[in-house]
């Protein structure tokens, strides 16, 4: 295989990544490395259960082992960064919150 050949692969193969990241054809899950993707799906099924209704947000972040984060997603009142998206760290998947009363009234995780 010639050097070309190989650039115009890895380029092929790089735009099928950002293709299938953008349209969710590719699972977050399979481009997270090691921790992080376990760290996910573990709080995507305490998302599931419903494990987080009810609890404060320095509840959350005390189960989580992590800090709210400061950015802010519309209609989201706290975010918890669990993990950056590989290849591109600017990208991550997020936990975030609706609180009510100082409680969580729902929680869902999103990416960007």
């Amino acid at each position: 295989m010639t050097a070309s050949t190989k650039v115009g692969l890895v380029v092929a193969l790089t735009a099928l990544l950002v293709i299938g990241l953008s349209t969710g054809l590719v699972s977050v899950a399979r481009v997270l490395e090691g921790d992080e993707s376990q760290q996910v799906g573990e709080v995507t099924g305490r998302v599931a259960e419903g494990t987080f209704i009810g609890m404060t947000p320095d509840e959350v972040s005390q189960l989580l082992e992590v800090s709210p984060h400061s950015r802010k997603f519309q209609g989201w009142d706290v975010t918890f960064r669990l993990a950056e998206q590989q290849p591109f760290p600017v990208d991550g998947v997020w936990l975030v919150v609706r609180v009510e009363q100082g409680h969580v009234v729902e929680a869902r995780i999103i990416e960007d």
